[in-house]
């Protein structure tokens, strides 16, 4: 199979991107939300990719279908800092399930094997003046990778962009972010089963979990080994930096 039919349907940069194996198959979907298109115009649809795992076969074996899109996923919202478009780029994509559903390592919101991705705040144009502070969540379909809008949960929340992001604990971490900054914050988030399963950051309130970040960083990558949490380069107050910095959730 030609690797072009591996190419998104639109050209688009800054998007929130996870891939997320399925719990209960071979099946791993990829999704890119949102970003800019080539013309710096936010845009409001999802691309998704299923791939069919088998380690005996060549990876470019695995696609079921190209890159599938769908439009008008992410809705307006209206008050507070979160008016007008949830179109959005630099924005943190969040994976839960039940492997980081627990607050205290005893007790899980999420007992099944139901998956859910969460978009975090953005910038809405290439402006820096246009963070939003949009959360959305989407329930994942285990059958064919579309992400269900049923479970739409949108909530508003400080504004930020370009942070690094994981979700553990039960709870969204951001790192750092536009300006730059050198903050740590979580949000706890929760699981409601009815009527449709959704996750949802709810009236909770951001935390700073008592820590910083030992360098302000912005654009940064962020990867989570275990209960080590890795800040890779980015952008500083004084330039680019290749520094690495980390620590335990």
């Amino acid at each position: 199979m030609p690797v072009a039919s591996l190419a998104l349907n639109t050209p688009r940069k800054g998007a929130g991107v996870v891939a997320v194996p399925d719990r209960t198959s071979d099946l791993i979907f990829f999704y890119a939300i949102s970003g800019l298109d080539a013309s710096n115009a936010a845009l409001d649809s999802y691309e998704y990719l299923v791939l069919d795992y088998n380690e005996a076969t060549n990876p470019l074996q695995w696609e079921r279908t190209g890159w599938q899109q769908v439009t008008g996923a992410l809705l307006p919202v209206g008050g507070g800092g979160c008016s007008g478009s949830s179109s959005r780029w630099q924005a943190g994509l969040h994976l839960f399930n039940a492997d980081n559903s627990s607050p205290d390592g005893v007790t899980f919101e999420i007992t099944d094997n139901e998956q859910y991705v969460y978009l975090g705040p953005g910038l809405t144009t290439t402006a820096a003046g246009s963070a939003v502070g949009t959360f959305q969540s989407w329930r994942i379909n285990a059958a064919t990778g579309a992400l269900v809008t049923a479970s739409y949960d949108q909530q508003c929340k400080a504004a930020n962009a370009g942070y690094g992001n994981i979700g553990a604990n039960a709870q969204i971490f951001h790192f750092g972010g536009i300006g730059p900054l050198n903050s740590v914050k979580a949000v706890a988030w929760e699981y409601d089963p009815t009527p449709e399963p959704l996750i949802s950051v709810g009236t909770n309130s951001y935390s700073d979990n008592g820590s910083q970040l030992l360098m302000a960083r912005y654009l940064h990558a962020t990867i989570l080994d275990r209960a080590f949490i890795y800040m890779i380069a980015g952008q500083t107050g004084i330039g680019v930096t290749n520094t690495i910095e980390y620590g335990i959730w």
